[in-house]
């Protein structure tokens, strides 16, 4: 951390915030799946509920982003965690009343959502008010590093808090977290949060305007299409492991959360390591002037990996080894399948950067990350409809032959050289 980041005080309160409101949402994340199934018993409704946490995301954050613009950011930031805190203080009391229940539980995390997709454009709006431009690279790297320390920091606590506290503690941890994370943004000054306010002028039918103009690039790139179809690909392929995973080791692995929460933990490490990897790969190649990283290897394997994943989630339910089979056979999966996905996003990310002008990145990207996101839900609906009439076991097998099916045709349709070719340009 540099002299100027160290006396950005704004800053360094917005970031502690921002650090709290991800621990927070990892708990959530973790702890209301749990909540779900250990309530509903039903794996259908499991996966239905991760299908319609996304709904806000793909419907309502265009519209939020355009909605905050405007508005003073830091306001619209405490806000939403004042709500969401609000809405874990209502779980807690249903809970501490024997009152909770699964459809309270899917209609609270659909508004969690809700408040996210408002949140998420004011909060990458108001970062870049709350730095010089001289701060930037720094402040950068510290708020990216920080919110993927709290995100594997809170899978892994909310595990071993729900085991150690029961729901009700770890609720109360949740709670804290973004009460306290709404006090310290309510302290970042207003002037500096307000980065990125336009003059008003515009309003809607700008909006609208602008909302054409990225759609009409992204239609008219096939590059930028194809770039969306294998992210889109990769998120659906994530979809299930999410879904079921509760219903997975409640039923059928009878273990605890803590078990969960550690396999959560090896993904999670693993993520970090495939983005490390990538970019000590990209450094080495260009020092050594033989290309860039090869995507299409990247992502071949990535699909590999995943359907390799799930087969062996799969095997684990049916053989049911001895745990000193069983763990390190889940995290050391576990780890590999995460680093895939850190190589994977990566890789998408960069060729993203590539393709799409600085002018319209905004625009693209939002529009973009709406469509990549559609696949979740319907994947998470497709599960759900599959859970009414087949095992949890049966579904992870079955997922690993689309997986495969779709790597292998990409590579054979020569797909993935394309995007590895661009990439080397």
């Amino acid at each position: 951390m540099n002299t100027g980041i160290r006396q950005n005080r704004p800053f360094l309160r917005y970031l502690i915030s921002r650090m709290l409101n991800r621990f927070g949402d990892s708990i959530d994340v973790f702890l209301l799946s749990w909540l779900v199934y250990g309530l509903s018993g039903s794996a259908s409704l499991s996966a239905l509920a991760v299908g319609l946490n996304y709904l806000p995301t793909i419907l309502l954050q265009p519209l939020a982003g355009a909605f905050v613009e405007h508005i003073p950011k830091r306001r619209v930031i405490a806000l939403t965690d004042a709500g969401r805190a609000l809405l874990v203080a209502i779980f807690l009391g249903l809970y501490l009343t024997g009152n909770l229940n699964a459809a309270v539980l899917i209609a609270g995390t659909f508004l969690i959502s809700t408040l996210e997709a408002f949140a998420s454009p004011a909060s990458s709006a108001a970062l870049s008010g709350l730095l010089q431009a001289e701060e930037y690279d720094s402040g950068m790297s510290l708020y990216q590093a920080g919110s993927r320390i709290m995100e594997l920091a809170g899978t892994g606590a909310a595990g071993f808090l729900i085991a150690a506290t029961g729901s009700g503690g770890t609720l109360v941890v949740d709670l804290l977290c973004f009460v306290i994370a709404c006090l310290l943004m309510s302290r970042v000054p207003e002037a500096a949060a307000r980065a990125g306010e336009g003059s008003g002028e515009g309003g809607a039918s700008a909006w609208l305007r602008s909302l054409r103009e990225g759609f009409r690039f992204i239609r008219t790139s096939k590059l930028l299409l194809l770039i969306a179809s294998t992210a889109a690909f990769l998120n659906a392929a994530l979809t299930p492991c999410n879904a079921l995973q509760a219903a997975l080791f409640q039923d059928v692995y009878r273990k605890g959360s803590g078990a969960l929460s550690a396999m959560g933990i090896c993904t999670t490490v693993g993520m970090l390591l495939g983005a490390g990897l990538y970019s000590a790969a990209a450094v080495g190649r260009n020092e050594s002037k033989e290309g860039k990283v090869s995507i299409d290897r990247i992502l071949l394997g990535c699909g590999i990996l995943m359907g390799s994943y799930y087969l062996v989630l799969a095997w684990l339910g049916l053989a049911h080894p001895v745990d000193a089979a069983f763990y390190p056979v889940l995290f050391t999966a576990s780890l590999l399948f995460g680093v895939s996905v850190g190589l994977a996003n990566t890789a998408v990310s960069v060729l993203l950067l590539r393709v799409v002008p600085t002018s319209f990145m905004a625009r693209a990207s939002a529009v973009m990350n709406a469509g990549c996101t559609a696949a979740m839900p319907l994947t998470s609906f497709l599960v759900s409809g599959i859970c009414v009439r087949a095992s949890v076991v049966r579904v992870l097998a079955g997922t690993a032959v689309p997986v495969f099916v779709v790597t292998i045709v990409l590579m054979l349709k020569g797909t993935l050289k394309r995007l590895n070719d661009f990439g080397q340009e």
